[in-house]
């Protein structure tokens, strides 16, 4: 009985030796994932307390998370539920987080230096998330404010990729009977298993084999922020001129390379304005009007920001200007030829348009940049190339703009 027992023990104690080695190995390759969290709210959230290089594209920068687990400038920041200053909270996805430069230039650090150089009577906080949709950052404002934390201004960046993004997690997200979101739904998002994923680079990498296996047989549609090559395989040139995609059901089963051409420039597709880009716009306005009532009821000041995609804004026949930008955008431009053609895009799209429609009925206080930045002669040296996002230049301009829609410090 000794010699089972010592067999069992030394055994036991190997196993979770090899365990403990698989892990820390599992952490040292896992990459820059292991730093994100899943959330059974807000789907994927950064630690708490990040300090780290991050790298976007090319670029590397110095990269901090506050107690939060939002953006910020410095290390180790403790967000206080009731400032005396007075605070201003930025949400939106990876244009408001401000993929590839650091939060001091991104809209909101510039909206930050603007008002209040000496950050004596003024706050900001940068809850911008890569990926998120109004879905998510509606959830995002409730918990913060249901925690106690304080807001004088909630400012949203809204762009044209929320409505692929809304789609997505409505489909996995479980709602009240009166339409009330609760909670993301899924194998993942069950207490254990959440803990354990969330614990263990280990047990992540272990989860993420199916979806590398499907990626290998190159499985149809995409998850938020999926990127397709930069040479993206061909398709025929009259695929976008027959009545599909009309239901999300049929866009999420197209080839990541047309899920990625619709994501920007769905405004000028017909099927999918009168179907799946009409539902998951409608899904986002309404969670949007949700962040409006929710700030009202708390005498909050809500602020709705149009961001503009480099798609959107070549509105005037410039084959020039148009060679330049195919230049500084290849992917982008080569996908927007096939909605577009190489025709402008309207002065103000399908999206501008209800979106401005609904801010009207809704009376929410809207900031549309595409004008802005369209009065700009080099317009497209304020992204990042071969990005949408904005440079540092880019994230000036926006958050000037926000600025002065802001006004004095309140």
């Amino acid at each position: 009985m000794k010699q089972i027992l010592l067999r069992l023990t030394v055994s036991l104690a190997a196993t979770l030796a090899a365990l403990a080695i698989a892990e820390l190995f599992a952490r040292r390759t896992y990459g820059e994932g292991f730093n994100m969290l899943i959330d059974p709210y807000e789907d994927h959230v950064y630690r708490p307390f990040l300090e780290y290089e991050q790298t976007s594209g090319d670029r590397t920068l110095r990269f901090y998370t506050n107690s939060l687990g939002w953006k910020d400038d410095r290390p180790g920041r403790e967000v206080e539920k009731q400032p005396e200053r007075v605070r201003i909270v930025f949400l939106g996805d990876s244009f408001t987080e401000g993929l590839g430069i650091g939060q001091k230039e991104t809209v909101s650090g510039v909206v930050q230096r603007t008002l209040d150089p000496g950050a004596r009577q003024l706050e900001v906080l940068n809850g911008g998330r890569s990926s998120f949709s109004p879905l998510l950052e509606y959830q995002r404002l409730k918990r913060f404010l249901d925690e106690g934390y304080r807001a004088d201004t909630v400012v949203v960046l809204l762009d044209v990729s929320d409505v692929q993004d809304e789609l997505y997690y409505t489909s996995r997200y479980r709602f009240s009977s009166d339409g009330e979101p609760l909670r993301l739904e899924g194998w993942k998002h069950l207490p254990v298993i959440r803990t354990l994923y969330n614990e263990s680079a280990l047990v992540r990498s272990l989860g993420r084999l199916p979806e590398q296996l499907r990626a290998l047989r190159g499985g149809g549609g995409a998850s938020p922020g999926t990127q397709v090559p930069v040479a993206p395989p061909k398709l025929p040139a009259d695929f976008f001129r027959s009545p599909e995609p009309n239901s999300a059901a049929q866009l999420g089963s197209l080839p990541p390379t047309a899920f990625g051409i619709l994501r920007p420039n769905w405004m000028a597709h017909p099927p999918s304005l009168a179907g799946w880009a009409d539902e998951g716009l409608r899904s986002g306005l309404r969670n949007v009007l949700r962040m409006k009532r929710l700030a009202d009821s708390r005498d909050i000041r809500f602020l709705l920001v149009i961001y503009p995609w480099p798609q959107m804004l070549y509105n005037r026949p410039d084959p020039g200007y148009y060679q330049v930008l195919a230049r500084t955008f290849p992917r982008w431009y080569e996908e927007r030829e096939y909605i577009y053609g190489r025709d402008p895009a309207p002065r103000v799209s399908e999206y501008q348009r209800r979106v401005h429609r609904f801010c009207r009925e809704q009376g929410i206080e809207l900031l549309d940049l595409v004008p802005e930045f369209q009065k700009v002669k080099e317009w497209h040296r304020l992204f990042i190339p071969e990005d949408v996002h904005f440079n540092e230049a880019g994230s000036r301009l926006a958050g000037l703009d926000v600025a002065r829609a802001l006004g004095e410090v309140r």
